[in-house]
């Protein structure tokens, strides 16, 4: 993927505390190359110090090859998300709704040995400064938990 210009309405960021580390954080690409473009070039022009991609790189867009492959060539940290890890056969697909189903076994057939490859070696979680990352869980980060109610939210 080539960076050709600034996404419209970015402004540029304030100057970061002395000798702070700056992290870029982001998720959720989902096959869209357009959109992790506009995370890119924004992730440059803030100046980010270390760049950490919190999973689902692919899944429903219509470039996952084209995103794996800019993500892992750009060196970007990168934690597995559950549509990475049904697209490689590592979770069941009958744990996801019938849209999200359909677009990981597109997903599936539309990436190549390497992509998959780079997606099985992910780790659950990243260590950073203080803090940790991951998907789903710091408890159980393979259970790719949602929280669609208060009970979910409490456990």
């Amino acid at each position: 993927m080539r960076l050709t210009g600034a996404p419209l309405g970015v402004k540029p960021r304030p100057d970061p505390v002395q000798g702070a580390m700056r992290y870029a954080i982001f998720g959720d690409i989902h096959g869209n190359t357009e959109a992790l473009g506009a995370v890119l070039l924004d992730m440059e022009r803030a100046g980010a110090d270390r760049r950490i991609c919190l999973g689902d790189v692919v899944g429903y867009g219509a470039e996952p090859g084209e995103c794996v492959r800019t993500v892992r060539d750009a060196g970007i940290e990168t934690v597995q998300g559950n549509h990475d890890s049904a697209a490689i056969g590592e979770t069941p697909l009958d744990y996801f709704n019938p849209y999200a189903k359909k677009a990981i076994e597109w997903t599936s057939g539309a990436i190549g040995a390497d992509e998959s490859a780079w997606l099985r070696r992910l780790p659950l979680t990243i260590e950073g400064d203080g803090f940790t990352v991951v998907h789903s869980s710091l408890s159980r980060p393979r259970e790719w938990g949602y929280i669609l109610d208060w009970a979910s939210a409490r456990r």
